[in-house]
């Protein structure tokens, strides 16, 4: 098993295992797809230098880069160590990012906007089959919605 140590005084750092760094690894490949470096490291918060050291599985993670990480991934701290220990698989990691939000959406415009967003945040990191039932699962409900606005169209016209 993996094991991430905690270093470092006020400014904590998790030395990482090369197991753990290979799974940063695979978390930050994911993450980023083929997004240029530069356009995503500003979304999760981090410098474009130390996410290309993930990637790369060279360096350590500093406390306050793990937060930024796990925020962005919808998760905690403790849950990404977790992974990197190797008591998650990536997809189980990823899957554990549905925040609350999602689960429950609000009714407020503007917060659905960043609900939205979040899921489709969440989507990338889904393996294709369970993105295809989502989509077949979206596509149905539309329909739905479609023919129930049809029904009251022709209701009305009456």
């Amino acid at each position: 098993m993996t094991r991430v140590n905690l270093i470092g005084g006020l400014n904590k750092c998790l030395e990482l295992t090369p197991q753990a760094q290979e799974r940063l690894s695979m978390l930050c490949r994911k993450l980023r797809g083929s997004k240029p470096l530069r356009k995503f490291t500003p979304q999760v918060g981090v410098s474009p230098s130390a996410w290309n050291g993930w990637e790369n599985k060279k360096g350590n993670l500093g406390m306050d880069n793990a937060e930024k990480l796990a925020s962005f991934c919808g998760t905690g701290v403790d849950q990404l160590l977790l992974y990197l220990n190797g008591q998650y698989s990536l997809e189980e990691y990823l899957r554990l990012s549905l925040p609350p939000e999602i689960a429950q959406p609000s009714s407020k415009s503007a917060e659905l906007n960043t609900t939205v967003e979040q899921v489709l945040q969440w989507m990338n990191g889904l393996e294709l089959p369970d993105l295809l039932r989502i989509v077949a699962k979206g596509a149905k409900l539309a329909e739905q919605s479609f023919s129930y606005s049809q029904d009251l169209n022709n209701q009305n016209k009456k």
